[in-house]
């Protein structure tokens, strides 16, 4: 009898440790850590080389399109400036000839000797050579002064593209920068966000992914004021998970609602705990 109540009382104590490690061992939700940042952020470039005389803006600026963002000292290639005088030479001589081609063609027009389809065409391309006059007369003036043909036409002039605030200056007054073209990503001048429509990103890992779906609307802290909870709607999560070291995750996008909740800053970082949803505020999907 007394062999009987060791071994119960060992089973006892051995079914004991093992709900322990049951309920110790049921897995947790990690937390979500995340930043919340612009959706869109413009980089402002120039069209042409050389040096910055004068940045027009700073930080924290709100500005709109078409808002001068800096200036630039135009740099002269002198032999690019050769060559376009070259080609406008030319042309000039090719505008003169057919002038004079037209003027011929057309007193012969008078007593019908040429006909008049085949007038416009000697017409027309008097045109075209005026055309390309201007073009060389433009390229020269770009490569020369960075400016058109008019006192409005200011390519030295940098706008803005989009309105928005500017969140980072990235050159300054005396630095050398490079346009941007097709061969070139060219010298960032200034970053511009739109700040009213601001979202929260990062990546969450396979535990989470039955959770934290598409649709459902979740409440986030930031980091600077862990007081306020923040709602955020998810836009979307990511397909296809990526390796990062060593744990597979998925990137995620959430939408703020700009009336309810504002930043100056940008970059903030956030944590999502699923201790902070509410019952009613989210529907795992399956």
């Amino acid at each position: 009898m007394r062999t009987f109540q060791i071994h119960y009382f060992y089973a006892l104590v051995i079914l004991s440790l093992s709900m322990s490690s049951f309920a110790t061992s049921t897995p947790q939700l990690p937390s979500i850590h995340g930043h919340v940042i612009p959706r869109t952020v413009i980089d402002v470039k120039s069209s042409v080389h050389g040096v910055i005389s004068q940045i027009y803006v700073k930080p924290g600026d709100d500005i709109r399109k078409g808002d001068p963002i800096a200036k630039i000292e135009f740099l002269v290639d002198y032999l690019a400036v050769h060559e376009a005088e070259s080609k406008l030479r030319i042309a000039r001589m090719e505008l003169d000839y057919a002038a004079n081609v037209f003027e011929r063609q057309k007193s012969m027009a008078k007593s019908s000797h040429i006909s008049s389809a085949d007038l416009e065409r000697y017409r027309l391309n008097m045109e075209i050579q005026k055309s390309r006059v201007n073009d060389a007369l433009l390229e020269i003036n770009l490569l020369a002064k960075g400016s058109g043909q008019s006192k409005s036409e200011q390519y030295n002039i940098v706008y803005a593209t989009h309105g928005g605030k500017v969140i980072e200056v990235l050159s300054h007054e005396g630095d050398y920068i490079t346009a941007a073209n097709v061969f070139n990503p060219g010298t960032s001048l200034a970053k511009i966000a739109n700040m009213n429509d601001l979202i929260y990103t990062g990546y969450i890992t396979e535990d989470a992914i039955r959770t934290f779906s598409a649709g459902n609307t979740y409440y986030i802290r930031l980091s600077a004021f862990t007081a306020s909870r923040i709602p955020v709607l998810v836009e979307s999560v990511s397909l296809l998970g990526e390796e990062i070291e060593g744990q597979v995750v998925f990137k995620f996008i959430a939408t703020l609602d700009s009336e309810i909740y504002s930043v100056s800053q940008v970059g903030l970082s956030a944590n999502l705990t699923f201790d902070d949803i509410e019952s009613n505020d989210v529907i795992a999907k399956n």
